[in-house]
């Protein structure tokens, strides 16, 4: 898909609708799901690789910062019929983590925080915090 939803993941509707509808409503969840999955079976691509991103930043002063950018990947199912899960939110229901054998709306809340990319971002921004109060 061109590297999309990307940023728009919120808002995404459609190649031609990156940030939402021209009116400016977001399409409902269901919809974006089963839409992206049709978008994604209409390429013919075997290729379902997909990545949540997560980028925090630890601002000190304007010359002191930290970054931390983690990522948390997982494939598209690839018929809508086999979405499952009621935990998390979003797309978590459509993506896949085959070393669990279940989507990410079915794996526990704790679990999402130990391997997600916005838990392992929070860890490395709590672990630099954790040093520099070490440092004095």
């Amino acid at each position: 898909l061109a590297n999309a939803p990307g940023i728009y993941t919120s808002r995404y509707a459609g190649p031609e609708f990156m940030r939402g509808y021209p009116d400016g409503h977001k399409m409902p969840q269901n919809e974006q799901n089963e839409n992206l999955i049709l978008q994604l079976n209409a390429t013919g691509s075997k290729n379902r690789r997909c990545f949540y991103v997560c980028a925090m930043v630890l601002l000190i002063n304007s010359e002191r910062f930290f970054v931390a950018q983690e990522t948390f990947e997982g494939e598209l199912i690839d018929d809508i019929k086999k979405q499952a899960g009621n935990g998390g939110f979003g797309y978590d229901p459509i993506v896949y983590l085959p070393q669990y054998k279940k989507t990410v709306a079915e794996i526990s809340a704790e679990e999402k925080n130990r391997i997600s990319h916005r838990g392992k971002a929070a860890r490395a921004i709590s672990d630099i915090l954790k040093n520099l109060n070490k440092q004095g």
